[in-house]
C-alpha cells in the first residue's frame, strides 16, 4: 500500500497518483522543491514508500526533510498553496487541501529507520546537530534490535 491509511476524502486527491509511480521517479521530481513541501508530501504516503523516496534524495535534502517530518504538526495556508501548486505541477492533479499533516516524531523514526543503517546514522546524526532531544526522541521510537545511533 503506497498510500498512508490516515487518508480520508479529498485529502488524498494529490497524492494518488503517486501508487503509480516508482519512488526513484517522485524523488527526481522533488528534488527541486523546498523541504517543507516535500516533507508534506511525504507524510501521506505510507512511511515504506516514503523512507524509498528519501533514499533517492540528497543527503543534505533528506536530513532536512526528515527533521521538518519530525516536527511536522500544522500546515500553514499559504505552505499548503505552495504544496498543491507543487502537486499540481509535479504530478498533474490537485493537492489535498487539508491544514493538518500527520508528521511527528513517530512518522519520522519510522521512515528514518526504513532507509537502512547508512542513511539513518546521517540521519540522526544531522538532527541531533539541530536538536539532541529531538534526535533522542526519534532514536527511543525505533523498534527492535539493529542499528539505532545511541
Amino acid at each position: 500500500m503506497v498510500i498512508a491509511p490516515t487518508l480520508l476524502g479529498r485529502e488524498d486527491a494529490g497524492i494518488e497518483p503517486l501508487k503509480r509511480v516508482e519512488p526513484i521517479v517522485v524523488a527526481r521530481r522533488l528534488e527541486l522543491e523546498h523541504p517543507q513541501i516535500v516533507a508534506a508530501v511525504l507524510v501521506h504516503l505510507a512511511p515504506e514508500f516514503a523512507a524509498e523516496v528519501l533514499k533517492n534524495l540528497s543527503g543534505p535534502m533528506r536530513n532536512d526533510v526528515v527533521l521538518r517530518i519530525a516536527t511536522l504538526q500544522a500546515i500553514q495556508p499559504s505552505a499548503l498553496n505552495d504544496m498543491n501548486e507543487a502537486m499540481l505541477r509535479l504530478f498533474a492533479v490537485p493537492g489535498p487541501d487539508s491544514q493538518k499533516l500527520p508528521g511527528g516524531v513517530a512518522i519520522a523514526a519510522k521512515i528514518t529507520r526504513l532507509m537502512g543503517a547508512d542513511i539513518e546514522t546521517m540521519v540522526i546524526e544531522s538532527i541531533r546537530n539541530y536538536d539532541p532531544d529531538l534526535a533522542r526522541k526519534m532514536v527511543a521510537r525505533f523498534s527492535g534490535g539493529g542499528n539505532a545511533v545511541a
